[in-house]
């Protein structure tokens, strides 16, 4: 019999490796990638594939999420982030038709236990199905990972909610809250994504009074108020801020950036990406 059970019990965990309660620091990144649309035209994706791919390697998040990302472009991505598994299906067949929401993780750092996909709709688990008054399928893409710092699990969900209908946004969030709630309990999660919605509109409300929003914890009061939609034009009266990345009260946000994604007057993107730190 051990004097000191305590003792003993912390010596052994820490002789295994058990992490208890150490904590990391992570880079997470969100992105609406703008789907490869010919009528685009100088903007379409062939003309600023090497820009977006060059800036992603640039700012190398550990986790990212993008919104619109068709086949021919998750090939082109996954292709020059290397060091990175990813999970993702197209929405239109859960196959490779129509846009993805894919997760990428940087494999030295995470390790892929588990993923899924939800369709925003009122039958989340068939794969196509559109939902409420959408205009097109939405798709909550999610990843749970481990640490291969601290062994702890992480959850990522990745989502792009319907950018016409009104009754779709707010039942989509709700959807969302509801299999967040039974698939991930308490662990901790980010909700990242295209909201197709600002801050002054009631689905933020809703999100607020449930996760964090890293921009409100931890960005400077300029960045509060920088657009991420700017449909290839920084001048355009529509331009708004409707990507966000939200965390449970397990994640503390400790950095918030918008890089700079517009070289010599070319856009990588329609949307600018949103990028934050993360204590967890």
């Amino acid at each position: 019999m051990h004097k000191y059970p305590y003792v003993f019990l912390m010596f052994a965990m820490c002789c295994a490796g058990i992490p208890g309660n150490a904590q990391q620091t992570t880079t997470i990144m969100t992105w609406n990638t703008r789907l490869d649309v010919a009528s685009d035209g100088p903007n379409a994706w062939s003309n600023r594939r090497q820009q977006f791919t060059e800036l992603l390697l640039q700012e190398h998040p550990e986790l990212l999420g993008m919104q619109e990302v068709l086949h021919n472009q998750l090939l082109d991505i996954a292709a020059t982030l290397s060091g990175y598994g990813y999970i993702g299906v197209g929405r239109t067949d859960g196959k490779t038709k129509g846009e993805y929401g894919p997760v990428f993780y940087d494999t030295s750092r995470f390790k892929l236990i588990d993923a899924g996909y939800y369709w925003l709709s009122q039958t989340p688990e068939v794969a196509g199905s559109k939902g409420w008054d959408a205009a097109c399928e939405r798709i909550m893409s999610w990843a749970k990972l481990e640490s291969r710092q601290t062994g702890k699990f992480l959850w990522v969900l990745n989502t792009h909610l319907d950018h016409m209908g009104t009754e779709a946004r707010r039942n989509s969030l709700a959807l969302i809250k509801e299999l967040t709630t039974k698939m991930i309990g308490d662990e901790p999660f980010v909700l990242m994504g295209d909201f197709n919605f600002e801050p002054t509109d009631e689905n933020y409300t809703t999100v607020s009074n449930w996760l964090t929003d890293a921009r409100t914890a931890a960005a400077t009061d300029e960045l509060k108020q920088q657009i991420t939609f700017t449909g290839f034009d920084e001048q355009e009266e529509n331009n708004s801020l409707i990507d966000f990345i939200f965390v449970n009260h397990k994640i503390t946000i400790t950095d918030y950036q918008i890089p700079e994604a517009n070289i010599d007057g070319r856009f990588s993107s329609d949307h600018l990406p949103v990028k934050v730190q993360m204590m967890w």
